[in-house]
């Protein structure tokens, strides 16, 4: 599989990953045909792929609609600015905010999550805004990166693939071999979180555009643009801010997706100076920039 998402034409050249915010428009191109002999292959294919991608980091358009409740059976959704930094599926962050105001700020280590949401959003936000972005971050590194194709049994369906684990399944495009839809599943008391996708080609490797994921923390919708592939990353970025309250009651097993059957349904939230961690906060923070409510936060 060859070819790339050809670069958007901007002014200047921002080194800052948040920078690349600027009005620029990624053009798309329809993805090639894949050759592949059998399904062996076709899933050897896939792993080289998903082995491949070390890092990611890009600038997003992050929305998110909370599930039904009594109190808000039809929740209006969230459309915020992000920036993401992923280390395979192991380390991951994610900030967002609105127009200059920092809305709330994930980090994912080796299995621990670091919450941030800003004052004005915990005064607007439903009371259990916390709990459903520490269900956001035990599950998104493993959504981005993906369950271990190599692990799956596979079929083929006739215009697709279908890649299975015990846990859920993928269906796959036949012609480019992308995947288009994940169905997981990993507790069979709890309901399932369905991942709809559309890759693109980031030089030579099949890596998401969008994402849309369903489940108990409602509707996630990512919008990837400008994505670099195995760039090195500054280690700081993976560093929580000092202000981020340590989950838990959750553990995130690299690679699994099936984490989320691992868990307590309640994942509680304390400060990162209240008990001790492997991996302690940083005072500078990531960006070595203000932990204020206001203002961008950057990626180095």
């Amino acid at each position: 599989m060859t070819g790339r998402v050809p670069r958007p034409v901007c002014l200047g050249a921002p080194s800052l990953l948040v920078a690349l915010l600027a009005a620029c428009t990624p053009v798309s191109e329809p993805l090639p045909a894949a050759s592949w002999s059998s399904l062996d292959d076709a899933q050897q294919q896939l792993i080289q792929n998903q082995n491949a991608i070390q890092t990611v980091q890009a600038p997003a358009t992050f929305r998110l609609t909370p599930p039904p409740s009594a109190d808000d059976p039809d929740p209006d959704p969230v459309t915020l600015d992000a920036a993401l930094a992923l280390d395979g599926d192991r380390r991951l962050r994610l900030q967002t905010w609105k127009l200059n105001q920092k809305v709330f700020d994930l980090t994912t280590v080796d299995g621990q999550a670091w919450v941030l949401v800003s004052r004005q959003a915990q005064r607007r936000a439903p009371g259990d805004l916390k709990d459903r972005l520490a269900q956001l971050a035990q599950r998104l590194p493993a959504l981005l990166h993906g369950p271990d194709f190599g692990a799956a049994d596979w079929s083929d369906r006739g215009d697709q693939l279908r890649a299975t684990w015990p846990f859920g399944f993928a269906e796959i495009e036949r012609r480019t071999l992308a995947p288009l839809r994940f169905t997981l599943r990993p507790d069979p008391n709890q309901p399932a979180t369905v991942i709809d996708t559309r890759f693109a080609l980031y030089d030579g490797l099949l890596w998401h555009r969008e994402i849309t994921a369903r489940g108990p923390f409602g509707v996630i919708e990512l919008a990837f643009r400008d994505v670099e592939i195995n760039r090195p990353l500054n280690p700081r970025v993976f560093d929580p801010p000092r202000r981020a309250a340590l989950v838990r009651g959750i553990k995130i097993p690299p690679g699994d997706p099936t984490a989320a059957g691992n868990v307590s349904r309640t994942p509680t939230l304390h400060s990162p100076a209240n008990a001790p961690v492997s991996h302690a906060p940083s005072d500078a923070g990531p960006d070595s920039g203000s932990e204020s409510d206001t203002g961008q936060r950057t990626l180095p």
